[in-house]
């Protein structure tokens, strides 16, 4: 159960990070 919540919070953190530095860095 850790790998799957781990792996969905990957994801996650990895998406909202990537947009979230993309637009902050384009600014």
């Amino acid at each position: 159960m850790s790998v799957l919540l781990e792996g969905r919070y990957l994801p996650s953190l990895h998406e909202r990070i990537k947009h979230f530095h993309r637009p902050r860095r384009k600014r």
